[in-house]
């Protein structure tokens, strides 16, 4: 690959511009992502900044820095970047990350990255081919990493699900009972009605679904918990990164910083 890295300041390749203030955010509903000083802080119906963007914290001890596939908000504490010269978003994510610029302080009582700071810091920036395939393999590792983490949300929550229904609700011993034709105590009449309603349902067919898991939530509304076939873990499968041969004039740039 063509050695065609440049030497250049921060003022010189992006303007960090401020967030806006926004009310109700924390508890809005929106299509976009709020953004403060240390990451997503909520929801809003309009966007401030388009999508891809990166996001870098200003005020505060803890200022992280963000990427956004999509158009999102951001809030007075942070700061949005807009690039001046040819720039892939994704990799200018990663360079921030890597030259540390959320720590950067300006020795104020309160911590902050000021604008003076960043803009006479140094770096190094590669041609717009090379940002994009460094951009393309660290960011195929960190979309691995965030699909990996959602299903293991999806698969806590299942697990909760169903320890609620077999030893709070005690929805087995309802169905037995049901199924037996038992005479259900009043105090449990009305979720055995309920539960009546979902008998001789199939759960966990394999040709709809790998792993399933049926509950009732604390509304007693039935709370189906489903993982695609193909997203489902298998026993003693792990992750291994594939063999991405990366050149060592790359090898600073990964999630969180320095290697």
């Amino acid at each position: 690959m063509e050695n065609n890295w440049r030497d250049s300041t921060w003022g010189e390749e992006i303007s960090l511009e401020y967030g806006k203030r926004l009310q109700g955010y924390k508890d809005g509903v929106g299509h976009y992502r709020v953004y403060g000083s240390n990451g997503p802080v909520g929801w809003t119906k309009k966007s401030l900044a388009p999508g891809p963007g990166v996001i870098l914290g200003r005020k505060g001890a803890n200022r992280g820095v963000e990427f956004s596939k999509d158009p999102f908000f951001v809030i007075d504490t942070a700061y949005y970047i807009k690039p001046k010269t040819e720039l892939d978003m994704r990799w200018l994510y990663y360079a921030i990350k890597h030259y540390d610029l959320g720590e950067i302080n300006d020795g104020s009582p309160i911590p902050s990255t000021t604008r003076a700071a960043v803009y006479v810091s140094k770096l190094q920036v590669p041609g717009i081919t090379e940002q994009k395939a460094i951009a393309h393999i660290l960011g195929s590792l960190d979309d691995k990493i965030e699909l990996n983490r959602r299903m293991n949300e999806t698969l806590e929550a299942m697990a909760q699900a169903l320890f609620k229904s077999w030893f709070v609700d005690f929805d087995p011993v309802i169905d037995n009972a049901l199924a037996a034709g038992n005479e259900i105590p009043e105090e449990l009449k009305e979720k055995a009605e309920i539960r009546a309603q979902f008998a001789g349902q199939r759960i966990g067919t394999h040709d709809q679904c790998a792993c399933r898991g049926r509950a009732m939530d604390g509304e007693h509304q039935p709370l189906d918990l489903t993982i695609p076939a193909n997203h489902c873990p298998k026993r003693s499968r792990t992750f291994s990164p594939p063999n991405l041969n990366i050149p060592n004039r790359w090898a600073g740039f990964r999630r969180g910083g320095r290697l």
